[in-house]
């Protein structure tokens, strides 16, 4: 689980995973206990209302938006103008569809936002006879951002 990583990784930091199946949930929870992460709070919700009310971050992975992508930007600007200590907030975004890597570049393009692209693939060897055939999987796109400051520091609106 990435929420767990990032706990592990900043254990001086607070870490809130924002889920919205309940499986997905109680399994955080079990590699919580077993890596002994006590700064990362579990929230069983969908986004972006399931972290209204919680402090503007200033990073964020987005693992899946079931589709919200621009209202999860949104209420991310929202929350980030509501802190004026956090002047950005950095994301991670990954997706799988060809439908959430187009609301991507739509949204980069129209909210003039530097984004990064990367696409990784994996591959599994399948037995086939007395061959070995790499069969592909599912490719991941991670798209990488910031919401309020570019790479060079300057102001970003994001709006």
């Amino acid at each position: 689980s990435v929420s767990v990583e990032c706990a592990r990784l900043c254990p001086a930091g607070k870490v809130y995973a924002l889920e919205q199946k309940e499986s997905a949930c109680q399994a955080i929870s079990l590699n919580k206990e077993k890596f002994g992460v006590h700064n990362l709070q579990i929230i069983h919700a969908t986004a972006p209302d399931g972290f209204r009310d919680l402090p503007s971050p200033t990073h964020v992975f987005i693992g899946g938006t079931g589709g919200h992508l621009r209202e999860i930007y949104d209420a991310l600007v929202e929350k980030m103008s509501e802190d004026p200590d956090v002047s950005g907030i950095r994301v991670v975004l990954t997706a799988v569809t060809l439908e959430t890597i187009s609301e991507m570049m739509d949204l980069a393009k129209e909210k003039q936002l530097e984004v990064e692209a990367t696409q990784i693939s994996v591959s599994k060897a399948k037995k086939l006879g007395d061959y070995h055939l790499m069969m592909g999987q599912n490719p991941v796109t991670i798209f990488s951002f910031t919401i309020g400051e570019n790479e060079t520091g300057e102001r970003n609106s994001g709006r």
